[in-house]
């Protein structure tokens, strides 16, 4: 992380006054994977070895604060960094030089003052939602007449199967709605006998799908079971039936 400037919870540091004095050189550290665990098993004398799994760790990191333009630390100063960076939840937080670049984290570690009488800097430690980072989060809304054919790029570094989250909204009149991806051997999403105005919302990571206003069974009665998903890279995605859908995308990356 080389930028003294950096966001934590939609506040820039500078708007609060403060910086990231650990700005490093060309070979600091920056956070790109979280660290992984192989577990394997020896079932043989012959030495080899055989994977049972892959334990992935969180990525964290390391800030060192201090005041700008040569601020002395006072109390109130501590108690308000203290009051911005230390939360009960995953807060977005981006460097000032890679803004594009998300993580969710969480302070874990702030007790170690560095410093000369009023002087000086406090370390705070932050451990991350995942073993990587995301893409900045991103929105598509289509609204379709018929059909339609759109193109998603899926940006992930590491998902060759991405499962989005999605709102569907049926247009006009009852009827069906389905998504089939061209970049897919045309796989197929379908919903049917959707009534006007009726609202279905997805998350095809987690297989959710219900309708918002609509206590009825999604699932059972108007979905064919295909969670929809993008391949890596360009997803030629035609949509039939009346209706506006919205994509949430955000993808992982390094």
């Amino acid at each position: 992380m080389q930028s003294s400037e950096f966001s934590f919870n939609g506040i820039q540091s500078y708007d609060k006054g403060f910086m990231n004095i650990r700005m490093g050189s060309e070979l600091a550290k920056r956070p790109l994977v979280g660290s992984r665990k192989i577990n394997t098993s020896n079932y043989s004398n012959h030495g080899v070895y055989f994977l049972q799994s892959i334990e992935k760790e969180p990525i964290e990191f390391d800030l060192l604060i201090a005041p700008t333009e040569d601020r002395k630390w006072t109390r109130s100063l501590y108690n308000e960094l203290v009051n911005w960076l230390v939360c009960d939840d995953y807060k977005e937080f981006y460097a000032g030089d890679d803004p594009h670049k998300i993580f969710y984290a969480i302070c874990k570690d702030y007790v170690v003052w560095e410093g000369l009488n009023d002087y000086g800097a406090i370390p705070f430690s932050f451990t991350t939602n995942a073993n990587h980072a995301w893409t900045v989060p991103e929105r598509l809304t289509f609204t379709v007449n018929g059909s339609k054919f759109v193109n998603i790029s899926n940006k992930s570094v590491f998902d060759d199967k991405f499962y989005p989250q999605m709102v569907v909204k049926k247009l006009n009149s009852k009827g069906d709605i389905s998504l089939a991806n061209y970049s897919n051997d045309t796989y197929t999403m379908k919903l049917k006998d959707i009534a006007k105005n009726e609202i279905i919302q997805i998350d095809n990571e987690y297989r959710t799908i219900y309708a918002t206003d609509n206590p009825r069974n999604v699932y059972g009665e108007s979905f064919n079971k295909n969670w929809f998903y993008l391949v890596g890279g360009n997803n030629r995605i035609e949509i039939k039936g009346d209706c506006e859908i919205i994509f949430d995308l955000q993808f992982p990356i390094v």
